[in-house]
């Protein structure tokens, strides 16, 4: 453990925040996004382009359904896990 963790501290560089955005305007300006405000106004629009807000008046009824097979316990021994990942990785 360090005497002075003022000096770790003074050593190490973390940022807080969002970083620097680089966007589009729509004529096809690029620019860099400094500004917080800004930066929020340029996350919002991508996605919102990504993501839609549904209805939700119009939420469908699930049916039911029946499990005809229980799911069973499934037991793993810890050498069997790498073999596991190789093959679902194929």
């Amino acid at each position: 453990m360090p005497r002075n963790s003022g000096d770790v501290k003074s050593k190490i560089k973390t940022s807080v925040g969002i970083s620097d955005l680089k966007s589009e305007t729509d004529d096809g300006k690029k620019l860099l996004v400094k500004e917080d405000v800004h930066k929020v106004l340029t996350l919002s629009g991508f996605f919102s382009s990504v993501f839609i807000r549904e209805a939700t008046t119009e939420i469908p009824e699930l049916e039911e359904n029946i499990i005809r097979k229980p799911i069973t316990e499934k037991r793993v021994s810890n050498n069997k896990i790498p073999k596991k990942t190789k093959e679902i990785k194929k």
